[in-house]
């Protein structure tokens, strides 16, 4: 009767989307593999009433009757409206697929949230989207906040294609790839290879799927940053935090490469102000401090969220939200490689410094980079 059942799909999908709480994110930690902390969570779906349904069914058929959109809509208002019990300093990431990303439901339920600060948009199996519709929903997505996530990277050609034309700002790392890694060189190869091109393009990658205390110390060898897994933790209603002794262990185990240099050495203190910052309190503070070429914007949280650069506002012109994001105790060589990805007329921009907690701590400008780099190789 059950397996009649999941195939009426006209009746699901008329239930899902006429019922308010037939679509429920379940949140899966994102753990720091150098704090042993959650950073965030992905949101996954789940549907109560339903537990028979696989949400890959659920939204595949949503998809075939033409109603894809919708139900990623109605997802990502769930997800939305769980932001304000999301714990400071974290991220909250939700799927959607290339062709919602552009249809105007999931658009608008987007919009409806003020800022996007704290989201990362996971773009998910490739279709056959428009590639500049697909670009401008990207660009819309940034502007207000949100940052791009590529799902399964590993798992096909499709995925290294999104790679390249989205940009994106995480790369995560299909489950494949993960399984066994610690006792499969040739997957061992991909992971480190992935982590490279993922440097090279600024972005930070996520192991998806870890399940094993092996296959999560081969990870941690390969320098890769983030993970999530039941190894962690599995999907719950709730946002649960990394069991202590599980993040023990993993900031016990987590050894920095020999020789490395952390940026924290080159930080310089530069005043800061709470969004929203007025001209006004911008132009007093540049006014009595001559010396700072510029000023920190951040949240009500501590957390950097732009930097006004002194001549750009003698010009009128708003501050730099595209920041480079460092960690205080990010290795000097691997913060040089990330800059140096950046487009030739940023690559020299100060870079914005954050501490384990996810608070600004001060900014390293590019020379300071460089000498230091002189001076130690």
């Amino acid at each position: 009767m059950i397996h009649e059942r999941q195939h009426d799909w006209t009746e699901i999908l008329g239930e899902v989307l006429s019922q308010p709480g037939r679509v429920r994110p379940h949140f899966q930690p994102v753990v720091d593999l150098q704090r042993g902390e959650v950073c965030g969570y992905e949101a996954l779906a789940r549907f109560p009433g339903r537990g028979e349904l696989r949400p890959a069914d659920v939204f595949a058929a949503a998809e075939r009757h033409g109603v894809g959109g919708v139900l990623e809509a109605h997802m990502v208002r769930e997800v939305l409206a769980a932001l304000p019990h999301l714990p400071s300093n974290r991220f909250l990431a939700v799927n959607a697929s290339p062709r919602a990303l552009v249809a105007d439901e999931v658009h608008d339920a987007f919009s409806e949230a003020a800022r996007l600060d704290r989201v990362i948009v996971e773009v998910t199996e490739q279709t056959d989207a428009e590639t500049d519709a697909l670009s401008g929903a990207r660009a819309a997505l940034r502007a207000r906040g949100a940052l791009i996530a590529v799902d399964d990277a590993g798992a096909g050609y499709g995925s290294l294609s999104r790679i390249t034309s989205l940009k994106p700002n995480f790369v995560k790392i299909d489950r494949g790839l993960v399984a066994n890694v610690d006792t499969e060189p040739a997957k061992a190869a991909v992971v480190q290879t992935l982590g490279e091109l993922a440097g090279r393009i600024d972005a930070w990658i996520i192991a998806e799927g870890v399940e094993r205390m092996e296959e999560l110390e081969a990870l941690m060898d390969l320098r890769v940053p983030l993970a999530q897994g039941f190894a962690f933790g599995g999907p719950t209603p709730g946002m649960a935090e990394l069991e202590p002794d599980l993040g023990f262990e993993i900031r016990a185990r987590y050894r920095p490469a020999t020789g490395e240099m952390a940026i924290a050495a080159l930080i310089e203190a530069v005043p800061t102000l709470p969004e929203p910052a007025s001209g006004r309190a911008l132009g007093v503070l540049f006014d009595r401090r001559p010396e700072p070429d510029y000023i920190a914007l951040v949240d009500h949280d501590g957390r950097p969220s732009g930097l006004v650069r002194r001549a750009d506002h003698a010009r009128g012109a708003g501050p730099v939200r595209n920041l480079m994001m460092v960690t205080v105790d990010m290795p000097l060589a691997a913060v040089t490689r990330r800059a140096m990805t950046r487009p030739a007329d940023r690559r020299f921009d100060p870079l914005v410094c954050w501490d384990q907690a996810g608070r600004y701590a001060g900014l390293v400008r590019m020379e300071r980079v460089v000498e230091a780099l002189a001076t130690h190789c």
